[in-house]
């Protein structure tokens, strides 16, 4: 009897310390000894020691705390570790805050650059017009118009000068984009029967010369009643609208069978724009 009663109080002790606990829950959380469903008060605790030796007698001493994770599930971690897991996550949180601002701020401040950098360029002649002597590779009758004064150059795009090199009245695309190009001029005077014109010519960035858009028919003069008329207008001009890479070049040239040293110099007859419009 005595060895029954011993077997049933073992086993029910046993029962009791190995088996989960439920309050004021029917259904326990698998993997956990206590589920609580409801608040909890803790009367009386003791400071654990052994954790607070690692650190020098002029540090502040630490203390576990009781921490609720996911799902509801408590566990006990040092003050410290807490603390510096909020100070990261908190400054990760600054960090990320701060990565956002900064990307905005440089977003805003490439659009401001981007649309302060478009090119504007209005170019004509200063004292003369003057047409450059030796026509161009590839291009029989096609010589340089040597525009040597700007209007307008808000990124100095443009060289005005005569150069020994082939940048000699260019333009140069500072970027990547789209460009407006318009050119026009007029002539001092009139050559019966001669076919003239003008063009917009490109060198890429491996020395290819294009030529991009052109205007050209003849002179014609009449006669009539002992008088001479001209049916041709004196102005000739053309242009379009062209991708550019950064660093390809643009320039004007004016076609002709007979030599032609001087167009009208006048800044509302004989100049040429350029507008990058992206």
């Amino acid at each position: 009897m005595k060895k029954t009663l011993f077997v049933s109080t073992f086993l029910v002790f046993t029962t009791i310390l190995y088996s989960q606990v439920g309050i004021n829950t029917d259904s326990i959380t698998p993997g956990v000894m206590l589920d609580i469903n409801g608040r909890i008060r803790i009367r009386d605790y003791s400071s654990p020691t052994s954790e607070n030796s690692r650190f020098k007698s002029s540090e502040p001493t630490y203390t576990k705390i009781m921490v609720m994770g996911e799902n509801g599930l408590v566990s006990a971690q040092y003050s410290y570790k807490v603390l510096r897991q909020s100070d990261s996550t908190i400054i990760n949180i600054v960090k990320k805050s701060v990565d956002i601002t900064n990307h905005i701020n440089n977003l805003i401040d490439a659009k401001i650059n981007s649309e302060k950098g478009l090119s504007y360029v209005r170019g004509r002649g200063n004292t003369k017009t003057a047409i450059l002597s030796g026509s161009l590779n590839l291009f029989p009758n096609w010589k340089k118009i040597a525009f040597d004064f700007v209007d307008l150059d808000n990124n100095n795009d443009y060289n005005s000068t005569n150069s020994p090199d082939s940048e000699s009245y260019c333009f140069t695309a500072p970027m990547d984009g789209i460009y407006d190009i318009y050119v026009q001029y007029e002539l001092n005077t009139l050559l019966s029967a001669q076919s003239i014109g003008v063009g917009i010519f490109k060198i890429d960035k491996n020395n290819v010369l294009t030529l991009l858009a052109e205007n050209t028919y003849q002179s014609i003069n009449i006669s009539l009643l002992a008088l001479n008329v001209d049916v041709s207008p004196p102005t000739r001009q053309t242009k379009t609208l062209v991708r550019l890479e950064q660093g390809d070049k643009i320039f004007f040239a004016l076609q002709s069978t007979v030599t032609i040293n001087l167009l009208k110099n006048s800044s509302t007859s004989t100049f040429f724009t350029i507008s990058q419009v992206r």
